[in-house]
């Protein structure tokens, strides 16, 4: 795989990596794998390429309550830890660039965050990604389409 101009893939959890409720009176976020899922993070995990998330998140919700949440179902260590965005740890929501602009700095990229994909399926969400000037896939289909056309 050629990730030569890949610097960090960013993912969304509701509906991107796995269902997501809110239970326990808001308390607690379970959590269920998407299908798919795990097979793209495995391939994108042995092409050393960094992964991250940038995902909204209820006001209440710390970064340990998050991080549970992705252990209990498998997928907390295919993600760097300083690349795991939450917009109620760092006050900011994917309804503006500033929070994609925040992650390209975590990732080492402030000025080239071209070098930054976003995976995510909410269009208002990726639009400004896209504004930020990360590169943007819609679907993990879409990561899957990516992987094959550059392994070879």
């Amino acid at each position: 795989m050629n990730n030569l101009s890949i610097g960090s893939i960013f993912f969304d959890i509701g509906d991107t990596l796995a269902t997501a409720s809110i239970t326990d009176g808001g308390a607690r976020l379970v959590l269920t794998v998407l299908p798919g899922v795990v097979s793209v993070l495995t391939t994108l995990q042995k092409n050393s390429i960094p992964l991250g998330i940038i995902s909204n998140t209820p006001d209440n919700f710390t970064q340990a309550m998050m991080e549970r949440s992705l252990e209990d179902i498998g997928l907390l260590n295919f993600f760097s830890p300083e690349l795991m965005i939450y917009s109620s740890v760092v006050g900011l929501r994917k309804n503006s660039v500033m929070i994609f602009c925040f992650a390209a700095d975590r990732a080492g990229f402030p000025h080239e965050r071209n070098k930054c994909f976003v995976v995510g399926e909410n269009a208002t969400e990726t639009h400004f990604a896209k504004v930020a000037d990360f590169n943007v896939f819609e679907t993990l289909n879409d990561v899957l389409t990516w992987i094959q056309s550059t392994e070879g």
